[in-house]
């Protein structure tokens, strides 16, 4: 196990090994914060910890002066005070400043004003993803009022700081006789690492805080995003030391991958969702049917992302590229540095660049600066994606699940396939209209097959999709969350 890209059997046989580390009953409950054991889905970007870091002494360094920074960081404590109960506790992340002036949330959307609209009152508390400083963003992101929000802050007191530090250290300790149980050396070594690690400890100042929130603000809910990631479990378990009545609340938000696998099974602990919202009804059926979970209710809530009636057609061929990475850095640097390489081959191909908010293109490494790109590449800079896909015919992908809402709007999808990987494709299931594409020339070579193809059957091809990823994702939906709304207003009923 020494590279990121793994067959079948490996991915397998590290989700059984992670996970029985895991669900360890004996296991020490810093254990697991750790986010390498909680296997997301075969993504290379996501298993890399794992499988793939073999400057282990640099990363322990880089780790140990993270941990001194975060014990004696200052000015970057701030206040959570509310002054009142809330029904409702969301847990998200903020990606970038401009989001904070935005009416809806860019991961729950409306789901606040939904909750209002029912006589309940909710407080978001937002995970500082921007790079941007915590202090500077606090009081734009602070909302009063029925819908509230806050700024997570970035650490706690030096006291708390350390005694994260040692639980992640005890944790580590008392794992070697598991840890010794992996046959590999360079994975045994990386996730003994990483439960000793300031990504581990972050998790420990999250569960803090919402142990902290919840105990001044007494939610009955508790909402996460919910992608299978550590942090969303930590929440869950925090929402249940403070109170092991609260319901657990997950948003599946964005496309289940063919291999996922940390948003499919049961971990106990208080780690598990009462409830999952799900985007739409393939995702909703996936969920209850390939699951662990043993009480999980399964709701169909939909996206802010999909609009009631896209209203669109088929693009005709021959328009620009949109080129749609996702916020990591070697899938993002992969699919410009191919479409770079698409735009100097043919330089009548015009190509857009739109990056993730949470990556922008001068913070990725090893590609020319923008005044280098060749003269068909643009580096986009419209506020709303719809801008750019209203200016496309066509998208360049591998993991983004924007690529769903891009063939709602009319445009034909190319996934960029690497060599013996598990599929990132958030269509692999679709078996028309998508194509298949493995280097520049073979995509070059894939739009001038569109550009060739009839009408009809371009038109035939795309609605097929556009069913499809209708059944994916559905707009916001009120109806979704009536059950959730009746069980909180019960419990709030009793409490008065």
């Amino acid at each position: 196990m020494t590279s990121t890209i793994l067959g079948l059997d490996r991915f397998q046989t590290l989700t059984t090994l992670c996970d029985e580390i895991l669900t360890d009953p004996d296991a020490p409950e810093a254990l697991l914060d750790a986010p390498a054991l909680h296997v997301v889905s075969s993504h290379p970007a996501l298993i890399r910890t794992q499988l793939h870091d073999p400057d282990g002494v640099a990363a322990r360094t880089r780790n140990m002066a993270r941990h001194i920074r975060n014990v004696t960081k200052p000015g970057g404590r701030i206040g959570l005070e509310t002054g009142r109960r809330y029904d409702v506790l969301l847990v998200g992340g903020l990606v970038s400043p401009a989001h904070l002036d935005k009416e809806s949330d860019f991961y729950f959307g409306g789901l606040q004003a939904h909750f209002a609209t029912a006589g309940l009152s909710s407080l978001l508390l937002l995970r500082n993803q921007t790079g941007v400083p915590t202090r500077a963003l606090a009081g734009r992101a602070q909302r009063e009022g029925a819908q509230g929000r806050r700024l997570l802050p970035d650490t706690l007191s030096a006291r708390d700081e350390m005694s994260f530090i040692r639980k992640a250290r005890a944790a580590r300790g008392a794992s070697r006789a598991r840890l010794d149980r992996v046959v590999d050396r360079v994975l045994r070594r990386n996730l003994a690492d990483d439960i000793s690690s300031p990504s581990t400890t972050g998790n420990l100042r999250l569960e803090a805080l919402v142990r902290r929130v919840c105990a001044a603000v007494e939610p009955i809910a508790v909402v996460t995003m919910f992608e299978g990631h550590a942090w969303e479990r930590c929440v869950f378990r925090a929402a249940s030391d403070y109170d092991p009545e609260i319901v657990r609340v997950g948003y599946q938000h964005t496309i289940i991958r063919k291999h996922a696998h940390g948003i499919r099974r049961s971990l106990g602990h208080g780690m598990d969702p009462d409830v999952v919202l799900c985007m739409g009804s393939t995702t909703c059926t996936d969920l209850a049917e390939n699951s662990s979970f043993e009480d999980t209710r399964f709701c169909v809530f939909g996206t802010h992302r999909m609009q009631r009636d896209p209203g669109a057609t088929v693009r005709a061929p021959g328009h620009a590229c949109l080129v749609l990475p996702e916020g990591l850095q070697d899938e993002a640097a992969t699919l410009f540095r191919m479409a770079i390489e698409a735009a100097r081959l043919s330089p009548e191909t015009r190509f857009i660049f739109r990056c993730h908010p949470v990556l922008p293109y001068d913070r990725l490494i090893g590609l020319p600066a923008e005044d280098q790109l060749p003269l068909g590449v643009e580096l986009s800079r419209l506020p709303s994606i719809e801008d750019d896909f209203d200016r496309s015919s066509s998208i360049l992908y591998r993991g983004s699940s924007s690529v769903v809402y891009g063939i709602l709007s009319g445009l034909r999808p190319f996934y960029l396939e690497m060599p013996d990987e598990l599929t990132l494709d958030p269509l692999h299931a679709l078996a028309t209209w998508r194509e298949r594409v493995f280097d520049a020339q073979s995509f070059l070579d894939a739009l001038a097959a569109d550009r060739r193809e009839p009408e009809a059957d371009r038109a035939q091809g795309w609605d097929v999709a556009r069913g499809f990823c209708a059944n994916m994702s559905v707009a916001e939906r009120a109806e979704g969350l009536s059950d959730l709304i009746e069980r909180v207003r019960r419990v709030r009923h009793v409490r008065n």
